[in-house]
């Protein structure tokens, strides 16, 4: 089939990394195959509040295939919110509020369960956990009020080791919601992707996808060690009310995904240290059910979870090239 991609502007003003500063006039003509292999970059345009032309719109296109793979096709765990690539080459995927912290570590290879368990949780924020990464040997999850709480390994399974703590100063209402233990709340976190990598002292070492606003929005590491919300550096990558995850492949694309309410769509951001470098490319749909979680492993091998209200969860594979 054939497909028309769109470039779409995006400019920097005041620090922030907004959509629809300007749109191109041209609609370019590439070839698709059957599937999700469509594909729309976007350049941004650079730009400040007091020079809003300066820049080049650069547009391109390629085809990239998304395959399924043989998976599982369902787990036994409820509600499946995040999930994440860990060293060992498994995926940890964690269930939604109402499940008090139950995770299950997959095999990337076949989704086979091999363990069970449960985070443990402090009361001080709710069990409405919405994302899940990990710098180093640290496991985050975030619930969709924006408090953050932290693990690391321990025998069979993990010891928390900072409680829930927010994001944002408790009076940036904007940022986080009212009450901690509030959920679906104010910018509604969904999804939580962190460099395991990142030093630091890094811009971003990672991402929040704000599901009520469409936006990744930086991450960036305090001093003692907690994560903050840094409000003025974000990408705007979907509508209002569909963005429902992220995750970071090995070579520092940031993935990101949709609800069926984008149409399970799928993208990746190139080059997200840099705005003014940084290219936005979208792919079409990926996953069964209600896409909620991404995690992107080795071998170009992209993985969706479903949150279908209950469970079991749906989930699915893709090499993706």
């Amino acid at each position: 089939m054939r497909v028309a991609a769109t470039n779409t502007r995006l400019c920097l003003v005041g620090g922030l990394l907004l959509l629809g500063c300007g749109k191109s006039d041209g609609r370019t003509e590439v070839s698709a195959g059957d599937g999700p292999s469509t594909v729309t970059k976007e350049t941004p345009v650079l730009a400040t509040t007091s020079q809003r032309d300066a820049g080049v719109l650069t547009d391109g296109s390629e085809q990239i295939s998304c395959e399924r793979q043989a998976f599982a096709s369902k787990i036994a765990i409820a509600e499946a919110s995040g999930a994440t690539w860990m060293s060992d080459g498994s995926l940890l995927v964690i269930g939604d509020s109402g499940t008090n912290g139950a995770y299950l570590k997959l095999s990337a290879e076949d989704g086979s369960v091999l363990k069970g368990g449960s985070l443990p949780l402090d009361r001080g924020a709710s069990d409405d956990l919405e994302g899940l990464s990990r710098i180093g040997s640290t496991l985050y999850a975030i619930t969709s009020s924006g408090y953050m709480r932290e693990w690391q390994a321990k025998g069979d399974g993990f010891a928390l080791t900072r409680k829930s703590y927010s994001i944002a100063p408790k009076s940036d209402t904007e940022s986080i919601c009212a009450s901690a233990r509030d959920s679906n709340c104010g910018p509604n976190y969904e999804g939580l992707c962190l460099i395991p990598s990142a030093p630091r002292d890094s811009p971003c070492v990672g991402y929040v996808a704000a599901k009520a606003t469409g936006k990744l929005v930086c991450l960036v590491q305090n001093d003692d060690g907690r994560l903050a919300i840094r409000p003025e550096a974000l990408f705007a990558v979907s509508a209002p009310k569909t963005l429902s995850g992220c995750h970071f492949d090995r070579n520092e694309r940031l993935w990101f995904g949709n609800n069926v309410f984008a149409a399970s769509a799928v993208g990746f951001i190139t080059g997200h240290r840099d705005p003014y470098s940084a290219v936005i490319t979208r792919l079409g749909p990926l996953g069964l059910g209600f896409p909620e979680a991404i995690a992107v492993g080795t071998e170009n091998r992209v993985y969706r979870f479903s949150d279908t209200a209950g469970s079991p969860s749906l989930l699915d594979k893709y090499i993706c090239r």
